[in-house]
């Protein structure tokens, strides 16, 4: 199943590919999580952008700081 497939991608360490498979689930949530945890400037933000809109204050400072230590 998906969500299998997605649990493996993130035991694997592999948050761009676990993000892809929530993406396909339809799990805004789960999607905005493994984007944070890339690390990738474009995910990050794309997290930073979901937290703000359900105001999820906790991730929204996670996803500054770390757009922070890539700047």
């Amino acid at each position: 199943t998906p969500w299998l497939e997605a649990a493996e991608a993130v035991a694997a360490g592999n948050w761009v590919r676990a993000a892809e498979i929530y993406e396909q689930c339809g799990s805004t949530l789960s999607v905005a999580f493994a984007r944070l945890q890339t690390g990738r400037d474009t995910d990050v933000r794309a997290a930073l952008d979901f937290y703000r809109a359900i105001g999820a204050a906790r991730y929204e400072r996670e996803a500054e700081a770390q757009l922070a230590a890539i700047a």
